[in-house]
């Protein structure tokens, strides 16, 4: 017997905010990060995890448009896929999904699982914190993404 694709979970009435989210993350993953920066708030923090579990703290919009450049430069063969949307509490939302490929300049390949933790304000996202859990493989190739668009 042929098993039904998997389709991501999606609540059965997604908010006006949820079904923006799903919108700006799914042109994030195909290149296009006009539609996430769209949704930021003007003093938005955007904490992603660095290396040893650390965070950084890139504050207001220009610093995350600098942080997706580098990102973009660094990681161009990295894919996203977000996969679970949802909103646990009012004025925050919850994104998990995976990633794998040639992480920013390593040569090995690299999976994991993220965690997007957001919280808004005035319908846009001022908090972002990122999480993620790493597996590193050796290999000759990694997945080509596409290449982010320019901001």
């Amino acid at each position: 017997p042929t098993q039904a694709p998997v389709v991501p979970e999606m609540p059965r009435f997604p908010s006006r905010r949820l079904r923006r989210l799903r919108e700006a993350y799914a042109g994030f993953v195909v290149g296009d990060v006009h539609g996430l920066l769209d949704e930021l708030h003007h003093t938005t923090d955007w904490m992603p995890e660095t290396v040893g579990s650390e965070r950084s703290v890139y504050r207001g919009e220009l610093a995350v448009i600098e942080y997706l450049h580098g990102l973009a430069g660094d990681c161009e063969d990295l894919l996203f896929e977000p996969e679970r949307f949802r909103e646990p509490e009012p004025g925050r939302a919850l994104v998990t999904g995976h990633f794998y490929g040639r992480a920013c300049g390593q040569r090995e390949l690299v999976s994991g699982a993220f965690r997007h933790e957001i919280r808004f304000e005035n319908e846009q996202i001022a908090e972002l914190h990122v999480t993620h859990e790493r597996q590193y493989r050796s290999a000759d190739r990694a997945p080509v993404a596409p290449p982010l668009r320019a901001i």
